[in-house]
């Protein structure tokens, strides 16, 4: 399916759909500038056009390669169908065809300043249009390796030794496992993986378990690493257009066991810029970075230390998840929005005069805490919600439970039941046992019956059959208008 544009123009006129006008065959002098960000029904996509159209007047096409997605998504942010939006098209990526269709369309239209590749999956993408658009930002080929966990680790041990990654090797199938090296221990999970799906920890003892996990799990290409014991933490940080690394926060995760899966995240906190390992993961993710080549863009690390030091176990070229970039901006006041610096640099301005002070920062502990479900269920009655909403600490809800969710049992981010934001002035002991606090408060189904259990599915089975329903009638209007 080649690139279908839906809404396009300058101002909203007075018609019943609401669409924007264009005008066609403009002299490129004429043409308004204007970036492009894929599928961005997400919390960090619309910080991203809110901050945009702020600072710079400027207001996004929007493409997106998932029609009921699109649909599902602009009636959840309202602001995806409002005058903040240049225009909008219908991309198949499925189809190399329909990429570059859409890349000549929006060329021939519009001055295309700059991608804003808000979430990891949408980094392959802004890497094939920076090259069917020649654009400047980073070079294709570098921002491609941050999508190819193999490729990554291996180009850097190849151009720089002098920085720690463990070895890894690809398999594409389960009789390929023990084709070659194994490590006494080792990872298997998806080469472009993200979210900690997929994710299964094996020895040599335990072939037979590693092989059944890929079987189990067909179409992905896998990558077999170097398992290293030890603690995990994560850095986030923005390499500038000069490749000059500002380091923001580094965190410690808390990882715990369900079902068998020792990857569950229970909590992660920041640690002080005075505090142990602080400094030695500034200097690794500086190196790590400034080796890969990556320019202008923010970067989640996520590295384990051990006796021999930091090993990267991923890196992405883009903002934690789940508006992560707010609480960044909140421990650096002094310095611009996050989104604003990585908004800058996405679309080529000059350089921001940055100043990072650590004040705030070492003043204060934010941390995450991740609930967890240790089976399949429905939640039929929540407990605690008001308790820790009172408490001083509380901060904000990232993913609030609710009365009907289905619960499956937790193997990985994407399944915590929910995610809450708190604040303290906790030495590190006592922000893990704080987290354990949370888990403690928040509960589900302690006075559980079976009309209760009938009730949260009926509460769960209804939005669903609405939002399918919705777009039932939409796909039979569209037929209809067809014909």
């Amino acid at each position: 399916m080649a690139a279908v544009p839906s809404v396009s123009g300058t101002a909203p006129p007075n018609n019943a759909r609401g669409d924007l006008i264009v005008r066609r065959n403009q002299d490129v002098s004429s043409r308004r500038s204007t970036y492009l960000i894929q599928d961005p029904y997400d919390k960090d996509a619309v910080e991203f056009i809110r901050t945009i159209a702020l600072h710079y007047g400027l207001r996004p096409v929007c493409f997106y390669t998932d029609p009921r997605g699109r649909f599902d998504g602009e009636r959840m942010f309202p602001e995806l169908r409002s005058p903040l939006i240049e225009a909008t098209y219908d991309v198949d990526l499925e189809d190399r065809n329909g990429l570059e269709s859409f890349a000549r369309e929006v060329q021939d239209r519009y001055d295309i300043v700059g991608i804003v590749p808000f979430l990891e999956d949408k980094v392959e993408t802004a890497a094939d249009l920076l090259e069917l658009l020649d654009l400047q930002w980073n070079d294709p080929t570098t921002l491609r390796r941050f999508r190819n966990k193999h490729e990554m680790k291996a180009y850097v041990a190849s151009t720089a030794p002098h920085v720690r990654v463990p070895f890894t090797r690809l398999v594409t199938t389960a009789d390929e496992l023990s084709g070659g090296h194994l490590p006494e221990k080792f990872v298997v999970k998806p080469n472009d993986g993200l979210g900690n799906l997929h994710i299964g920890i094996f020895d040599r003892d335990s072939l037979e378990q590693a092989q059944r996990h890929i079987s189990d799990n067909p179409g992905f290409e896998w990558v077999v690493e170097e398992f290293i014991d030890g603690t995990e933490y994560v850095v986030n940080g923005h390499v500038r257009a000069d490749g000059t690394v500002d380091v923001l926060a580094v965190q410690e995760y808390v990882r715990g066991e369900v079902d068998g899966y020792s990857t569950i995240y229970l909590a992660h906190f920041h640690i002080h810029t005075d505090e142990e390992p602080f400094q030695e993961l500034a200097s690794y993710a500086t190196e790590l970075v400034t080796a890969l080549g990556l320019r202008g863009c923010p970067f989640h690390l996520e590295a384990i230390i051990d006796d021999k030091g930091p090993a990267v176990v991923d890196l992405a070229a883009r903002l934690p998840s789940e508006a992560a970039g707010w609480w960044m901006t909140r421990l650096h006041p002094y310095r611009p929005s996050t989104y604003l610096v990585a908004a800058h640099d996405y679309l080529g301005r000059d350089e921001l005069d940055l100043d990072v002070r650590w004040d705030r920062y070492n003043s204060t502990r934010m941390m995450y805490v991740y609930g967890f479900s240790e089976v399949d269920t429905h939640i039929s009655s929540l407990h605690g919600i008001n308790e820790l909403e009172a408490l001083p600490e509380f901060v904000q809800w990232r993913i609030e439970p609710h009365i009907g969710q289905k619960l499956s049992v937790t193997r990985e981010l994407l399944s915590a039941p929910y995610c809450v934001d708190v604040e303290g002035d906790w030495t590190r002991e006592e922000a893990i046992e704080f987290s354990n606090k949370v888990r403690s408060i928040v509960r589900w189904n302690e006075d559980e019956s079976a009309t209760k259990r009938g009730e949260a599915k009926l509460r769960d089975a209804v939005p669903r059959a609405f939002k399918k329903g919705r777009w039932a009638a939409e796909q039979a209007r569209r037929a209809a208008q067809r014909y």
